[in-house]
C-alpha cells in the first residue's frame, strides 16, 4: 500500500500543469490536427465567438512587409498583402502546420500590436499558451477519403489574444 502512494506522488511531479485559462476552451477539445473532431459542432459554431486556447506554431507566422520591427528571422514576409496571420497549435507537441490558422483583421497598427505581442512572448517562452478571442470561421477541405471541416479565427484586436 505505501509502495502505491510513493509511486502516486513520484508520479504527480512529472505531469504537466495545465495552463489557467480564464474560461477559454482547450482547442484540442474542438480539432486534431487542424479539423474538426465534430464536424456538425464546428459548422453550427461558424460565425459565433469563440474564446480558445492553444500554442502559437512559431513555423507558420506570416505578417505584411513593415509590420514590425526586428522580426525573428523564420518569421515569413508575405509578398502580396493577403493579410497577417498566425497559426494556433491544438498541443504543444503537434508538429508544424497541424494546427489552425488565426487571421488578424483590422489595421496596421492592430497588425503591428498583435505581432509584437508573439514577438515578446517568444522571447520571454515560446512555450507560453496564447488564449484567444475570435470569430469562428469554417471551411471544407476534401480528400481522398472524405471531407474534413477546417477551422479558422478572425482576431478583431490586440487585446483578444493574451499569453499565460
Amino acid at each position: 500500500m505505501s509502495a502505491l502512494v510513493v509511486s502516486v506522488f513520484l508520479l504527480s511531479g512529472c505531469i504537466r500543469q495545465l495552463p489557467e485559462t480564464d474560461g477559454h476552451m482547450a482547442l484540442a477539445n474542438l480539432v486534431k490536427r487542424g479539423y474538426a473532431r465534430d464536424k456538425e459542432y464546428i459548422r453550427n459554431q461558424e460565425g459565433s465567438e469563440i474564446r480558445i486556447w492553444g500554442y502559437v506554431d512559431h513555423a507558420n507566422i506570416s505578417l505584411s512587409e513593415g509590420t514590425i520591427e526586428n522580426k525573428p528571422l523564420d518569421w515569413t514576409i508575405l509578398k502580396n498583402d493577403g493579410g497577417s496571420y498566425f497559426d494556433l497549435k491544438a498541443r504543444l507537441n503537434d508538429d508544424a502546420g497541424e494546427s489552425i490558422r488565426i487571421r488578424i483583421i483590422g489595421s496596421e497598427e492592430q497588425y503591428k500590436e498583435v505581432f509584437k505581442k508573439l514577438r515578446d512572448m517568444r522571447t520571454v517562452n515560446p512555450q507560453t499558451p496564447a488564449l484567444v478571442t475570435g470569430i469562428m470561421r469554417t471551411f471544407e477541405a476534401p480528400t481522398n477519403t472524405g471531407l474534413l471541416i477546417g477551422v479558422s479565427i478572425d482576431l478583431e484586436s490586440p487585446e483578444n489574444i493574451k499569453f499565460n
